[in-house]
């Protein structure tokens, strides 16, 4: 399981990070609102899992990232931020760290 965070920072901006119900975009497991800095995750529930809740964040994250670096144009490109996502969550969460 990957831990996701309720805040991290970006070029000197705090982003916050909410698990919520319902998403207001319809279809959709999470948005990323760059005005307020904000990413609504929806909750794991029946139909939902909680992989399903960590590559929603993946994907948040990515278009948080690519606006922040000024790439809005990628950020668009919902094929590329969906499998960017994709490869960030199985990176992280298959990341080994040796013996403790």
């Amino acid at each position: 399981m990957v831990k996701i965070p309720k805040s991290f920072q970006l070029t000197g901006h705090t982003y916050k990070v909410k698990l919520v119900k319902k998403i207001d975009s319809k279809d959709s497991c999470g948005e990323v609102d760059n005005g307020t800095k904000l990413i609504k995750l929806k909750k794991a529930q029946k139909d939902y899992t909680v992989e399903m809740v960590e590559e929603s964040y993946f994907h948040e994250l990515i278009h948080s990232l690519l606006d922040e670096a000024e790439y809005p144009e990628l950020s668009k490109d919902e094929k590329l931020v969906e499998r960017l996502g994709r490869l960030l969550h199985q990176a992280i969460k298959t990341s080994n760290y040796g013996k403790k």
